[in-house]
Formats: C-alpha cells, sequence, structure tokens
C-alpha cells in the first residue's frame, strides 16, 4: 500500500472533523460546567494525533480570579472600575476521531 492510500485509508475511516470535535469539546464543557462563569471561550489548538484515531481540542476561557481569605482584598474603587479581575485558563480534550465521543479533559497548562 503507498502511502497516498494509506493516507486515504485512514481519512476515509475518520467521521469526524476537527470543527465538529471543536463544538462537540465545547458542548461537553458547558454540560460538566453549567454553573461556571466563563467568558471569552476560543479554540485555541486544534492536532489530530498521529494515528488519525483522536483529535485534541484546546479551548482557552476567561474565568473570574477567586480570591483566598490571605489574599489581599482588591481595592474596591479598582474593582468598580475595571471589574473582577479575570484568569485566562485552558482545556484540553481528547475527540475519538471515529465516534465523536470526548475521551478525556485535563487542564492545559502553559510553559515559562
Amino acid at each position: 500500500m503507498t502511502t497516498a492510500e494509506l493516507k486515504q485509508s485512514r481519512a476515509s475511516s475518520r467521521k469526524i472533523d476537527a470543527k465538529q470535535a471543536a463544538a462537540l469539546s465545547l458542548e461537553y464543557f458547558r454540560e460538566l460546567f453549567p454553573d461556571v462563569r466563563i467568558s471569552n471561550v476560543a479554540l485555541e489548538e486544534v492536532e489530530l494525533l498521529e494515528d488519525e484515531n483522536c483529535w485534541l481540542i484546546t479551548l482557552g476561557f476567561d474565568e473570574p480570579l477567586r480570591r483566598t481569605r490571605s489574599s489581599v482584598p482588591l481595592n474596591k474603587s479598582l474593582t468598580d472600575l475595571f471589574g473582577t479581575p479575570l484568569m485566562r485558563k485552558f482545556k484540553v480534550f481528547k475527540v475519538d476521531a471515529k465516534t465523536g465521543k470526548v475521551i478525556s479533559m485535563r487542564i492545559r497548562k502553559l510553559e515559562s
């Protein structure tokens, strides 16, 4: 079997494209966390694994910064002026390329 035939064979067994995998990941995230206040959701990364059986979909979103009891209270006037501080977070979803089932979700940490 030639390389082109092998690639075509793999692609034909793949039923979910990147756009569908991203939509399924977002739906899965919203089902798991219906009460989480998030904004500015964006598709950050898409990767088809080498065996072409799974998509890795990274979604980024802004979430209000959580304050701990030990943290210094924010200046009330700054909060009123700029709003609640937000933190950018990322989740990586592994989606089966044949079925569209979300296999896993993990936190994506940025490298410094």
